[in-house]
């Protein structure tokens, strides 16, 4: 956007966020309990009754640790944010912030070990912060980016802190970006498969489309596939790249770890007679549990947080918003979603012919797993779960792989082997997404894409607009 006006239809794009500030939680050893967001509720509750003394002071002290890492970057808006050698220009408006993140650049842009390190030793508090880390990235929090988890270990613990969900579900997101991209004379091509990414003289000048269309970009092109597709993205453009570009796109993305895939399970779900009132809109079930130190004899065997199947996220959406159904005796029906967090391998899944029998009954056998975890957050038994599941749709890795082409069905690259930042070596191509710093999550992607799309635009350009930039109310 060029021009104040068109500036202001970014901006004015609007979702209808419902808040809610607490969920469900549930673990073997400890029963159902109730995450509260704010000042004083999480120490006070569970983290006193479940880790006691030591863990309560180790957690201030964590806290206290993070609060100048966020207070600085909570100043700088993502508008303001650049991956090229200009990236420091856009900051100076806000130069009290800045100065404020220097002094922890280093820290914000490795994991949160260090943290770790110097600051936890209680064992429960530890399997907590793993498990708060891997429902953000599928990862340990050793292995998370400091950043993102410094930032949420200050967010849910703030006075006013809430959670958002958007009216008529996630996809009012994708509507209120559409609108916006059309409004500002932009195009959407839905069902439009890309082939390849198309070079010119040592730049990307566009994208070819499966039925051989190309077409041609003005600045750039902004690239969210994962980064395991760059590689098939530019095979057939192989004799126009540098040894270098080779090097990049065609061997070290493909060798980036990747983290785990998904379990899914959807849900259209009779509630009649039920009453819900009182149940959260969010559950986190940890099957196995978060700490169990009675169950082994050796802290190296310990239970981890992150194991395989343990975490399940159980979202009751409809206890937010009851648009989400319609039509006759609407009332008594909610939809239900239930995942693996991002904790099922993909190795066991591949190679599967996903209409035989075998797959069906794999698929069949893995959700059980779901189910009983719906029932958890319900407070009702399996068998009943399915008997009031009118609408059962069950997701394997193969699916989350083939609905959302991701490599292996992954969550993304593992925060240690992630790539820097949206530019690369090859001119007029820029990387956002789940693989690019800094990573996993909506508010980490929604990051990299505003600097991928800023740094697609000329510096000047971008200091023009950030001179008319006025930050929203909320």
């Amino acid at each position: 956007a060029e021009d104040s006006t068109t500036n202001n239809k970014y901006l004015d794009a609007s979702v209808d966020w419902i808040n809610y500030q607490s969920w469900g939680m549930f673990a073997p050893e400890t029963g159902k309990w109730v995450f509260e967001l704010g000042t004083g509720k999480f120490e006070d509750g569970p983290l006193t009754r479940f880790g006691g003394a030591s863990a309560l002071a180790e957690f201030r002290e964590l806290r206290a640790a993070c609060e100048p890492l966020c207070a600085g970057a909570a100043g700088i808006p993502t508008v303001a944010l650049r991956g090229d050698r200009w990236k420091l220009l856009p900051l100076l408006k806000h130069l009290d912030a800045l100065k404020n993140v220097i002094p922890y650049s280093d820290v914000l842009d490795g994991s949160f070990e260090p943290l770790l390190r110097k600051h936890v030793n209680d064992p429960w508090l530890r399997a907590w912060l793993d498990a708060l880390a891997f429902s953000l990235s599928g990862l340990s929090a050793a292995q998370t980016g400091a950043a993102a988890l410094a930032y949420t270990l200050f967010d849910l613990h703030r006075e006013g802190a809430s959670l958002d969900y958007p009216r008529g579900g996630m996809g009012s997101i994708s509507d209120a970006m559409v609108e916006v991209i059309r409004s500002s004379g932009g195009m959407v091509h839905l069902s439009t498969p890309v082939k390849n990414i198309a070079v010119e003289k040592s730049r990307a000048v566009g994208v070819c489309l499966k039925d051989g269309t190309l077409v041609r970009a003005k600045k750039g092109v902004i690239c969210n596939a994962d980064v395991w597709s760059l590689s098939t993205l530019l095979r057939s453009e192989e004799a126009k790249l540098s040894e270098t570009q080779k090097e990049f796109f065609l061997f070290k993305t493909s060798n980036v770890t990747k983290t785990k895939s998904f379990l899914h399970l959807h849900l259209g779900f009779d509630a009649s007679g039920l009453d819900l009132s009182g149940k959260q809109p969010h559950y986190t079930i940890m099957d196995q549990g978060i700490y169990l130190p009675s169950s082994v004899t050796d802290a190296s065997n310990a239970l981890d947080p992150c194991g395989d199947r343990n975490m399940v996220a159980v979202s009751n959406p409809s206890h937010l918003d009851d648009t989400l159904v319609l039509g006759k005796d609407a009332r008594n029906k909610i939809i239900l979603h239930a995942y693996g967090a991002g904790n099922e391998p993909y190795d066991s899944w591949e190679g599967m012919n996903r209409f035989s029998g075998k797959y069906k009954e794999e698929k069949a056998a893995a959700a059980e797993i779901l189910f009983k975890s719906i029932g958890t957050a319900l407070d009702i038994d399996v068998k009943e779960v399915k008997q009031r599941s009118e609408v059962s749709l069950i997701g394997s890795p193969l699916t989350h792989e083939r609905f959302l082409l991701r490599r292996d069905g992954t969550y993304g690259a593992v925060f240690s082997e992630m790539l820097p930042g949206p530019k690369t070596p090859l001119k007029g191509l820029y990387l956002a997404g789940d693989s690019v710093f800094p990573g996993i999550g909506v508010p980490a992607v929604a990051v990299s894409g505003a600097s991928a799309a800023n740094t697609a635009v000329n510096v000047v350009t971008h200091l023009c607009a950030m001179l008319n930039y006025e930050p929203p109310n909320n």
